[in-house]
């Protein structure tokens, strides 16, 4: 089983779904979280490259 871990508000919230060449990994992302910590802000305020 595939398991990975990203700072505390993503959390893989089941097995991976594996195909022919990809695997999906079901995920969630905890946007109270990412407020609490004030990394949404953050986000939010770098600029934009694209």
């Amino acid at each position: 089983m595939l398991r990975f871990s990203y700072h505390s508000w993503v959390e893989q919230t089941g097995p991976e779904l594996v195909g022919p060449t990809t695997s999906l990994i079901p995920v969630i992302i905890h946007i109270e979280k990412m407020m609490q910590e004030g990394i949404l802000l953050s986000i939010m305020k770098e600029p934009n490259t694209h």
